[in-house]
This record gives structure tokens, C-alpha cells and sequence, in this order.
């Protein structure tokens, strides 16, 4: 059973890391498909904050389950379908 997660990020908060580390702090979180998302947006902070929240949300709800795996964030992508609404491309879990 999955739990549900939820969560909310200050975009200020990720414009700051990202000010403050760059792409070491963007390479550790994200996928490579959200950085070209994002870097593709006017305010790119926005679209990573929304995107760091889905990856908290995740794995707040994941935890029971996974309690004791590691799993880097960066293995998880958050994309878009046609309709805009946001799903969950994972390298992790597939295989199991």
C-alpha cells in the first residue's frame, strides 16, 4: 500500500540553491529531461520548485514502503502529458 504525500516549496527557497550552488544543485535533484524543461521556461526557478515538491510529495509517500532505500531524486522525473497534467518517469522502480 502507498501512502499520500504532500508538499510545498518556496520558489525563493530553490532560486536561492540554485543561485547559490548552480548545476551541482540542479544536477543532484533533477533529470535531465526537467533541467531542459525547466531552463526552457521564462522563470526556470518556478517550473523546478514545482517539480522539487512532486519529488518530495513522492517520496513522502513512498517512504513506508522504501523506508530503508536510497534512491537519489535525480532518478525521478516529473514530465508532462499532452493535456499538461504532470506524471512520474522513474529509472528505480520500474524493474521491481
Amino acid at each position: 500500500m502507498y501512502n499520500i504525500g504532500s508538499d510545498i516549496v518556496e520558489i525563493n527557497r530553490i532560486r536561492f540553491l540554485i543561485d547559490r550552488y548552480d548545476s551541482k544543485f540542479i544536477n543532484k535533484i533533477f533529470s535531465k529531461d526537467e533541467i531542459e524543461y525547466c531552463l526552457d521556461k521564462r522563470d526556470p526557478c518556478i517550473h523546478f520548485a514545482g517539480r522539487f515538491s512532486a519529488k518530495e510529495a513522492i517520496k513522502k509517500a513512498i517512504s513506508n514502503k522504501y523506508q530503508h532505500t536510497f534512491f537519489p531524486l535525480n532518478k525521478l522525473s516529473i514530465k508532462n502529458d499532452k493535456n499538461g497534467r504532470p506524471f512520474l518517469v522513474n529509472d528505480i522502480f520500474d524493474s521491481s
